[in-house]
């Protein structure tokens, strides 16, 4: 999971960069539980690893 915020973070960083804008509407949602809600909108399950 951190992986993929990092890389969303990284994406963001580089489009703000490229075209500009700012922080403007930003929310106070931290972005783990965005990612949770989205997953779980399409149905994903979380599966623990067997050892």
């Amino acid at each position: 999971m951190a992986d993929i915020e990092e890389a969303y973070r990284g994406r963001v960083d580089m489009l703000q960069a490229i075209f500009g804008g700012g922080d403007k509407g930003k929310s106070n949602v931290p972005l783990g539980a965005k990612f949770k809600a989205a997953m779980g909108l399409i149905g994903t399950k979380r599966v623990e690893r067997q050892k």
